[in-house]
């Protein structure tokens, strides 16, 4: 018989995976259209980036460039980009407690006698 906790845990591990996963949906496409928007109104900084950064993910490399270098002086262009930031931030947290779930599992089945 299954330990409760197994089950528990690998039921919480599936559910912050899948979460990640539509994170991850969701960075790419607000990435996207924060890019175009950024695109329609200042091609020229668009441009001047690698393909890589500008097509990668919707363009959310080229963003965090662009942020980073503070070259976008758009009153509109922090707030979306706090909105990717808040994303990234709730992908990481759900693959770090799928991550500690799947540990937890590990450890119980090695070291605390949890039965499969």
């Amino acid at each position: 018989m299954t330990s409760a906790a197994i089950k528990v845990l690998i039921s919480i591990a599936c559910a912050a995976i899948v979460y990640a996963f539509v994170c991850d949906i969701r960075i790419a496409g607000t990435a996207r259209k924060l890019a175009q928007r950024l695109e329609q109104e200042r091609p020229e900084l668009w441009r001047g980036l690698n393909p890589i950064a500008r097509n990668f993910r919707g363009g959310q490399p080229g963003l965090k460039v662009l942020h980073r270098r503070k070259a976008v002086d758009l009153p509109w262009f922090e707030e979306e980009y706090g909105r990717l930031r808040a994303l990234e931030r709730k992908q990481l947290w759900a693959v770090a407690a799928g991550a500690a779930c799947i540990g937890l599992v590990l450890a119980g089945t090695g070291l605390w006698g949890w039965h499969w």
